[in-house]
């Protein structure tokens, strides 16, 4: 696979997907401070398993993020639980994830 460049927005994207925040409190539970918040170093962040995506899915999820962004700043209580949800199983996509490791993420285990 050639080698492409990375958006910001699509790391914001995979950042903030239900598999990053396992991923978190799976091998940094300790970092945990409250709720979903999380008390991470620059180290912890760099560890963060970035996967390997095409321009083209990087666009879908960067697409997402954007409209999440626009409705945030319309309304900052907007519910945009529906557009999470997709980058969230785009995200489980480029990491290649089974139904069976999607369940256990999302709890339905």
């Amino acid at each position: 696979m050639e080698k492409t460049s990375i958006s910001n927005k699509f790391i914001v994207g995979v950042i903030n997907s239900k598999i990053t925040n396992y991923w978190f409190e799976y091998y940094y539970s300790t970092t945990k401070v409250s709720g979903n918040y999380f008390d991470l170093n620059g180290n912890q962040i760099k560890s963060i398993p970035i996967p390997n995506a095409s321009i083209t899915q990087q666009e879908a999820i960067i697409t997402l993020v954007n409209q999440i962004l626009e409705a945030k700043h319309a309304n900052p209580q907007a519910d945009t639980s529906a557009l999470e949800a997709q980058i969230d199983q785009l995200v489980y996509e480029l990491y290649g994830l089974t139904q069976d490791e999607i369940d256990i993420i999302e709890g339905n285990n």
